[in-house]
């Protein structure tokens, strides 16, 4: 068959019955409950069920479920499907290999796999030492996906399946930090504010004022703030009646710009110049920058020219190659070449 597969996915609905108890992917009882029931909000496939009708080639791309959650699929009869998964701890390294493979889709969206539409070989994951695994699931069994854990796949044949996502206590550092997809209107997002409120009490004013320092679970080689909620974030609780009072104190961002250097910019005049600047809490910033080369960028001359955005941009990429090669992984460098 040469003909496109047409694979019915994403179909709000159950095929369990409402007063089932026990292996109901329609009603789990996770604290993602926290949701509907402290947002009053309901989203299809996310914390309802989804139903997939599948064909023969009928294909799902490499991504990680909205917001990093946990998955949830019972393939209920009919054909197998089998699955490829990443290990959570490799899904920054899969990140850069996808950047490299696809850069013009990485610089229209830094999030840009979860549009769910970029295919990558097993073979070319091999060929990359990317680690993966690989299982095929049959009717009347049940997989799970973990936090970050980037999965893809393919029906054998007409089936269906039901899924959904789930969340657990530990989840809730994996959302507070998942990549946002901001070019498309309908991508998910849940705010993070009943969940860090409940489950990370400790931490809750800290995140409010953009001062939660840490690192992303599978990612602890690299510190830094997560971001805070927006002033919507925090009224969509129904719990949260008034702005809490460490949001309304959140320091904001110094207004007071270091000039830099001069340059041309489009739009102006032959001969005229444009001032341009940037703020030394830029700078400290910027990601994935050695502690050595930060220091001499504060250090650097109000007056010396830095590096535009574009050449930080390579300076960053090769910096985090230098890291990774570092770290036992020389085979990488045909990879990272790519994306330069």
């Amino acid at each position: 068959m040469y003909g496109s597969p047409i694979y019915g996915a994403d179909v709000s609905g159950s095929l369990t019955d409402q007063d089932v108890n026990i292996w109901n992917i329609n009603h789990l009882g996770t604290i993602l409950d926290y949701v509907n029931e402290d947002y009053g909000i309901s989203i299809d496939g996310v914390n309802t069920a989804y139903l997939y009708f599948g064909m023969w080639k009928t294909t799902f791309a490499w991504h990680t479920e909205d917001m990093d959650l946990y998955s949830i699929n019972y393939l209920h009869f009919g054909a197998p499907k089998t699955w490829y998964a990443i290990p959570p701890e490799h899904g920054r390294r899969f990140e850069r290999l996808a950047n490299g493979f696809f850069p013009e889709a990485s610089k229209i969206c830094p999030a840009f796999l979860r549009h769910k539409m970029s295919l990558i070989s097993p073979q070319v994951m091999k060929k990359y030492y990317i680690p993966f695994n690989k299982i095929t699931q049959e009717a009347g069994e049940i997989m799970i996906t973990f936090p970050y854990g980037y999965h893809a796949g393919f029906n054998h044949g007409f089936n269906c399946a039901e899924s959904t996502n789930f969340a657990t206590p530990r989840w809730v550092e994996y959302g507070k930090r998942a990549s946002q997809c901001s070019c498309r209107g309908d991508m998910v997002k849940i705010s993070m504010d009943t969940f860090v409120k409940r489950f990370q009490p400790d931490r809750y004013h800290l995140w409010l004022q953009g001062k939660d320092v840490g690192a992303h679970p599978e990612d602890p080689s690299r510190q830094y703030a997560a971001p805070p909620p927006t002033q919507r974030d925090v009224l969509v609780n129904k719990n949260n009646p008034v702005l809490p009072q460490s949001f309304l104190e959140a320091p904001k961002k110094n207004p007071k710009r270091h000039p830099i250097h001069k340059k041309k910019g489009p739009g102006t005049a032959a001969g005229e110049d444009v001032l341009l600047s940037i703020d030394r809490a830029d700078l400290e910033e910027l990601e994935g920058i050695p502690p050595d080369v930060q220091k001499v960028l504060e250090e650097m001359d109000l007056e010396e020219e830095v590096p535009d955005e574009d050449t930080l941009e390579v300076l960053e990429d090769i910096w985090l190659k230098a890291g990774e090669i570092g770290n036992g992984f020389p085979s990488l460098l045909a990879v990272t070449n790519a994306s330069v």
